[in-house]
C-alpha cells in the first residue's frame, strides 16, 4: 500500500515537472537574473557609501530619481503590453517582427523627445543648477533601457538570454567600481560606470535579438504605430503612477530633508528589494504562463504561497535589520535601522499587490481596473503630500507612512475585483 502510494506520488511529481518544464527553466534563469540584479549592487553599495560618502551618494540617488521618471515615459507601458503580445504571437514570426519594430520606434522617438526637453530644462531652471553634469550623465540610464529587449525574451519564455546579458553588465559594473572609485570627488563615476555596463549588455541583446532570434525591423504605417501607443497607454499610466509614488518620495526627501536622509531611504528600499526577490522571480516567470493558460487554480496557489512567504520574510527582516544595515551601510548608517524596519512593512503588502497586478489582472481582462487602482492611489498620494506640506509636518517617517498607505489602497482595490471574479 505504502509502496503504491509512493510510486503514485513520484509519477505525479514527474508529470507536473514535465508539464511545467519551460516554466521551471525560466524560473531558474530568473532566479539567477534577480539575484544578480540585487546581490551585485549590494556588494558594491557598502564600498560606494564609504568611498563617496552618504551625502554624495544621496545626491546620485536623487539624480537617478528623475531618470526613473523618464525611463517609464520612454517605455510607455510597452514592457508589459509587448511581453503579453509577444507571448500570444510567439509562433508567428511576421507578427513578432512587427511588434519589435513598433516597440523600438516608439521608444526611440520618446527617448529623443524627452532628452531634448530635459537637457534644455537643466540649463534653464535652478532646480538642477547645483550639479548639471550629474543630471545630464544620469539621463544615460534611459538609453540602455530603450535598447534592452527584456520584454521580448520574457514573452517567448527564454529568460536565459537576459540572464547572460545582465550577468555580464552587472559583473562588469561591479568590477569597474572597485577599479575607478576611491574618493568622494569621484561620485560621477557611479552613473557613468552603471550606464557603461548596461550598454555592453544592450549590444549583446541586440545581437541575440536580430541574429540568433532572427528578428528584423519592418516598414510600418504610422497609424499602426500610433494605435500600438494607444493600446499601451493605460499600462503607461499605471507604471508612471507607480514610479511617481516611489520616485517623488525620493525627490521630496532630498528637497525638504537632505541627501543623507535620501541615502537612508535608499538603503531601506535596497533591503526591501532584496526581500522582494522571490516575488519578482515568481511574477516574471508566471505572467506569460497565466496569460497563455488562464489557470485560476495556478493563480490561487501562487497567491497563498506569496502571502505566507511575505510574512515569514518580514519577520526575518525585523530580526536581521541591525546586521543588514551595519554590513551594507557601516556605522554612519545605523540611524537608518528604524527606517528599514518601518519600510519593511511594504514586503507583505507588495507581495500581494504586485502579483494581483500584471500577472493576474492583465491576463484575465481586468486591465482597466488594474490601471485605475494605481492612478487612484497616485491621486491619494498627492493629496496626502499636499496636506503634510500645508500642515508643515514633514519627516522621513511621514513620507514612508504615505507610501505604505497608498500601497494598501492599491491592494484593497485589486483584491476586491479579483475576489469578485473568483480569481482568489
Amino acid at each position: 500500500m505504502i509502496t503504491s502510494t509512493v510510486e503514485k506520488l513520484v509519477s505525479t511529481t514527474k508529470h507536473i515537472l514535465k508539464q511545467n518544464k519551460i516554466l521551471l527553466s525560466n524560473m531558474s534563469y530568473l532566479a539567477v537574473f534577480q539575484i544578480l540584479i540585487l546581490i551585485l549592487p549590494l556588494i558594491s553599495y557598502p564600498y560606494l557609501v564609504r568611498m563617496v560618502g552618504s551625502y554624495n551618494y544621496g545626491m546620485v540617488v536623487y539624480a537617478q530619481a528623475f531618470s526613473a521618471f523618464f525611463i517609464i515615459i520612454i517605455n510607455f507601458g510597452l514592457n508589459i503590453y509587448a511581453a503579453k503580445d509577444i507571448s500570444i504571437n510567439r509562433n508567428f514570426p511576421q507578427k513578432l517582427d512587427e511588434i519589435v519594430t513598433k516597440v523600438y520606434i516608439i521608444k526611440g522617438g520618446l527617448f529623443i523627445l524627452i532628452g531634448t526637453i530635459y537637457i534644455t530644462c537643466i540649463f534653464l531652471f535652478k532646480l538642477w543648477e547645483e550639479n548639471r553634469l550629474l543630471y545630464i550623465i544620469s539621463y544615460g540610464y534611459c538609453l540602455s533601457e530603450w535598447f534592452l529587449p527584456i520584454w521580448y525574451f520574457q514573452g517567448i519564455e527564454k529568460m536565459k538570454y537576459m540572464t547572460i546579458i545582465d550577468s555580464i553588465s552587472k559583473i562588469l559594473f561591479t568590477l569597474l567600481i572597485f577599479i575607478f572609485i576611491h574618493k568622494p570627488t569621484q561620485y560621477l563615476f557611479i552613473p557613468l560606470l552603471q550606464i557603461a555596463g548596461s550598454m555592453v549588455g544592450a549590444i549583446i541583446a541586440f545581437y541575440l535579438l536580430f541574429k540568433i532570434e532572427k528578428r528584423s525591423i519592418k516598414r510600418l504605417r504610422y497609424s499602426h504605430i500610433l494605435e500600438y501607443m494607444r493600446i499601451s497607454f493605460p499600462f503607461f499610466l499605471s507604471r508612471i503612477s507607480v514610479v511617481a509614488i516611489a520616485q517623488l518620495t525620493t525627490i521630496f526627501i532630498g528637497k525638504f530633508l537632505g541627501y543623507i536622509e535620501v541615502a537612508w531611504y535608499d538603503l531601506a528600499k535596497k533591503i526591501w528589494s532584496l526581500f522582494m526577490l522571490p516575488a519578482n522571480i515568481i511574477n516574471t516567470a508566471i505572467y506569460p504562463r497565466i496569460a497563455y493558460t488562464k489557470s485560476i487554480k495556478l493563480v490561487r496557489n501562487i497567491f497563498y504561497l506569496q502571502l505566507s512567504l511575505s510574512i515569514i520574510l518580514y519577520i526575518i527582516l525585523l530580526l536581521s535589520s541591525n546586521l543588514l544595515v551595519t554590513i551594507l551601510g557601516g556605522v554612519d548608517m545605523i540611524p537608518a535601522i528604524s527606517t528599514v524596519r518601518f519600510y519593511g512593512v511594504m514586503i507583505i503588502i507588495c507581495y500581494m499587490t504586485y502579483f494581483l497586478g500584471t500577472p493576474v489582472m492583465v491576463p484575465f481582462g481586468l486591465e482597466k481596473q488594474f490601471n485605475k487602482s494605481v492612478i487612484l492611489s497616485l491621486g491619494l498620494y498627492i493629496l496626502l503630500l499636499s496636506i503634510i506640506w500645508i500642515a508643515n509636518t514633514i519627516s522621513l517617517s511621514i513620507f514612508i507612512t504615505i507610501v505604505i498607505f497608498s500601497e494598501i489602497c492599491i491592494f484593497i482595490y485589486r483584491f476586491s475585483f479579483c475576489r469578485k471574479k473568483k480569481l482568489v
